[in-house]
């Protein structure tokens, strides 16, 4: 047989409590959520497009290499993010 469990009156209001924190939380990134796409989408053309130039990508594969492999990856993590189908 089961149990019921029962929850004390602290308990139920701790819940509540973390619950509007976490319904708080969630709306602070949905606000943000559209202007930090924006700003990757932006960023990531102009690297893109740095990267892209020949003198520019033989200066930092020469002096910045790891800068370099940087801009790289956040190149293709984007163009990844890109790829997948929107549910």
């Amino acid at each position: 047989m089961l149990r019921s469990a029962r929850i004390s009156p602290e308990q139920m209001a701790r819940m509540e409590r973390e619950m509007e924190s976490l319904q708080r939380d969630f709306k602070a990134v949905e606000a943000s959520y559209g202007d930090d796409v924006l700003q990757l989408v932006i960023a990531t053309g102009y690297l893109s497009k740095l990267v892209a130039n020949p003198e520019i990508e033989r200066y930092l594969s020469t002096y910045h290499p790891e800068f370099l492999e940087e801009f790289r990856a956040i190149i293709a993590a984007a163009s990844l993010d890109q790829t997948v189908p929107a549910a």
